[in-house]
């Protein structure tokens, strides 16, 4: 399952490129991105979608920050925790 590169910011800030779906549904995430994300085997990874606008995948540390930040911007929690590293449990 190979992927094509459409576009590929020379500051890798960005990464474009199409990946082909398998029988079993299972995609093939490209090494740049995996690099850019720092995705290694066993990683947790979270898929968001919406009709309308399409799929997402985040990392799950990314998204704990996020709802942590976004908690603590609306006054649900204070000084949050954020996790560093993929897998560690925040701290209680």
């Amino acid at each position: 399952m190979g992927h094509k590169k459409h576009f590929e910011n020379h500051k890798k800030k960005h990464f474009f490129s199409s990946v082909k779906v398998g029988i079993k549904g299972q995609i093939v995430i490209p090494n740049e991105v995996r690099t850019m994300f720092d995705i290694k085997p066993g990683d947790t990874l979270i898929l968001v979608a919406e009709e309308d606008h399409g799929i997402g995948i985040v990392k799950d540390s990314m998204m704990y920050n996020f709802t942590l930040n976004l908690m603590e911007k609306f006054g649900m929690a204070s000084k949050p925790e954020k996790m560093d590293d993929p897998g560690d449990e925040p701290s209680t």
